[in-house]
């Protein structure tokens, strides 16, 4: 049986008045609230719950008709001077018995956080999200390159017909490639912050005990303390932040690429997902999401498109032939003899020099190549593509 859980998360500014408050929040459980629904209600409400005051009462008053309670029964906001409890989480114990609830000190500031476990609580374990990826390296283009050097390309010399002979170049061309760059599986890293060395975890664990000791300790001397220890260790984060990401973008061969994934990833706009999918496309009401088959339902319609027109471009308005087949409209309209299209074949140095051009990218098309590992082939695979090309 399936349980829909509806977190809400809210603040109450001490200044705001607490008529209003309830009055809002009123609203908000009047939407939420539902039978199949259990709501956990949670946030920093500036109502010191450990006394007996109006405006305690009042947030009670309203939360019981919802069958919401309080289950937070110790403080949540400690210092030397005062504990009280204005950080509170509202459940409803019907429908929700078998839990615990625990403090926990996060040294981040004087409001202690609070765990809440539902201990008959079944969710999905999602697995490890992970994907392919070709390992292409230093060794492996080597490998691809001496292995390309011993192949004769019979099939493409002995073969008379200009697409059996590239199908033939291509079909060898991808199973070298394929053997000597092999996937792996790669695992999402959702750990941002890499840079966190063990030292550093070390003096943040430091800083939360000199935290928790200026809360119980009035002593001005130990604050001094604190916030000095607090501002060196920010400094000494920021610098070893800026020594990784350093390192990344001087051993990185595309620099651009690796400043603006820096860039996203501390702005919080990085993506994790690499799937190379391409989104599904809608055809004729049916959904199609294989990618080979959204290229060719894009080469179908882009190729018949001006067959399937009702009517053709009006080059000549008094032409009287039919339009309803384009290819057949242009040859009757034409006016003049057709200029010759001559086929030159192409040169050696002309095949190297447009491969050459091609910039040095680690991007790659539907078959996986990239420039890069094609020019680094350039001397195996000149020789059968001049012989296409005559």
């Amino acid at each position: 049986m399936s349980v829909t859980y509806c977190i809400i998360s809210i603040y109450r500014s001490p200044t705001r008045k607490i008529l209003y408050f309830i009055s809002a929040l009123d609203s908000v459980l009047n939407k939420l609230h539902s039978t199949s629904t259990n709501l956990i209600l949670c946030g920093d409400l500036n109502i010191k719950y450990l006394s007996n005051i109006n405006s305690k009462t009042q947030l009670d008053s309203l939360l019981t008709t919802y069958g919401l309670y309080n289950i937070i029964d110790f403080p949540t906001r400690i210092d030397y001077k005062s504990a009280t409890a204005i950080d509170c989480i509202f459940i409803d114990k019907c429908k929700i018995s078998n839990y615990s609830i625990i403090p926990v000190v996060n040294g981040l500031s004087d409001h202690d956080a609070q765990l809440l476990l539902l201990n008959n609580f079944t969710s999905q374990v999602l697995k490890g999200q992970y994907y392919f990826k070709r390992q292409i390296n230093r060794m492996n283009i080597e490998n691809f390159n001496f292995k390309l050097s011993y192949e004769t390309w019979d099939d493409v010399f002995t073969d008379g017909d200009v697409d059996n002979m590239f199908n033939s170049f291509l079909n060898t061309y991808l199973r070298v490639f394929n053997g000597s760059f092999p996937l792996r599986k790669i695992f999402h890293n959702y750990d941002n912050k890499v840079w966190l060395t063990a030292g550093i975890r070390i003096l943040c664990q430091h800083k939360r005990t000199l935290h928790m000791l200026c809360r119980s300790i009035e002593s001005p001397t130990l604050l001094a303390y604190y916030k000095k220890y607090s501002k060196i260790l920010r400094e000494v984060m920021k610098a070893a932040k800026r020594i990784y990401y350093n390192k990344l973008i001087v051993n990185s061969d595309n620099k651009s690429k690796t400043i603006w994934n820096i860039v996203n990833n501390e702005t919080g706009k990085y993506n994790n997902n690499n799937n190379h999918d391409p989104p599904p496309l809608t055809k004729d009401g049916k959904k199609i999401n294989n990618g080979l088959h959204i290229a060719n339902a894009f080469n179908v319609y882009f190729s018949t498109i001006m067959d399937n027109r009702s009517n053709g471009p009006h080059i000549n308005s008094g032409s009287n032939v039919s339009k309803d087949k384009f290819s057949h409209y242009l040859t009757t309209v034409t006016i003049g003899p057709m200029s010759e299209f001559k086929h030159v074949p192409v040169t050696s140095k002309e095949m190297k020099d447009i491969i050459k051009s091609l910039k040095n990218k680690n991007s790659f098309g539907f078959d996986e190549i990239s420039s890069k590992v094609l020019k680094s082939s350039m001397p195996y695979i000149l020789s059968p593509l001049i012989y296409i090309r005559m």
